[in-house]
């Protein structure tokens, strides 16, 4: 990991902390490189997640905490690898973009 990469996690993660730690329903879900804060109560129904790259601690927890299938994108090779190493259980992967536009 570069040091621009990991002093933007690391901001990223005290800013969502600093703002979000007064409401107990908003947790970090994943992990601090590729987690994000969410409301939790309820729990999601429905979950899209578009670029794994090379972490997806947050998809992993979000398909433990759902009933419904995480719906995951990626078309990258660094993505279709990532998901192949992982423990797929309750996620739907399709290695596809989401684009507003056709093409590169």
């Amino acid at each position: 990991m570069t040091l621009v990469r990991w002093v933007r996690s690391k901001a990223r993660v005290a800013v969502d902390q600093l703002f979000c730690a007064h409401c107990a329903d908003i947790k970090l879900v994943g992990d601090e490189h590729s987690g994000w804060f969410i409301n939790i109560n309820p729990v999601p129904q429905v979950a899209y997640c578009a670029g794994v790259g090379q972490g997806m601690t947050l998809e992993l927890e979000l398909a433990k905490m759902m009933r419904n299938p995480v719906l995951v994108f990626d078309p990258s090779p660094t993505g279709i690898e990532t998901v192949s190493k992982s423990d797929t259980q309750n996620l739907q992967f399709s290695p596809i973009g989401l684009s507003a536009n056709a093409g590169w």
